[in-house]
């Protein structure tokens, strides 16, 4: 199929899957970092997680390009994957909360620079951790929204 075939809302949110999968994937490559975010898990835990991230990232990466061609079995890994990270991103965020505060308390004071004020470091704790909880239903949500539009009757004709 020719790209006239293709609609703006796929075309868009094939390029943010390609997107958002790649800044995803250059993240999960700081293991050290990733590991040290999340050791308040055990370390097998962290390392499905972390297994997950990488795996979860080059195929949706995948899915993006193949979402762009028209791919109907790129279309259903797309889905897939949306799924597993509804699945997976709920109860991680609701099961990590005190986890993910103390991580970022841990990385607030052992920061690069010399924090020497008990406000300060909450407040970077603080604002770590808000920004980690909206990037997570950043995601969620951004998975819901593909999840709704690639299961639309017009949208999967597309793909035929």
């Amino acid at each position: 199929m020719d790209k006239k075939n293709r609609s703006r809302g796929v075309t868009i949110l094939g390029w943010l899957m390609i997107l958002i999968n790649i800044l995803l994937l250059l993240g999960a490559l700081d293991a050290k970092s990733f590991f040290n975010f999340y050791n308040f898990f055990q370390n097998n835990l962290v390392i499905a997680l972390y297994s997950y991230s990488l795996i979860s990232a080059i195929l949706g990466a995948i899915a993006g390009i193949g979402v762009l061609k028209l791919k109907e079995s790129m279309r259903k890994l797309a889905l897939f994957i949306n799924y597993l990270d509804v699945l997976e991103g709920i109860p991680f965020f609701f099961f990590s909360i005190k986890g993910l505060q103390q991580s970022c308390y841990k990385l607030a004071l052992s920061g690069t620079h010399r924090i020497t004020s008990q406000g300060t470091i909450n407040l970077v704790a603080n604002i770590t951790f808000y920004m980690t909880a909206i990037f997570i239903w950043l995601i969620i949500g951004l998975s819901i929204l593909n999840i709704y539009f690639f299961t639309r009757p017009k949208v999967k004709e597309q793909f035929k």
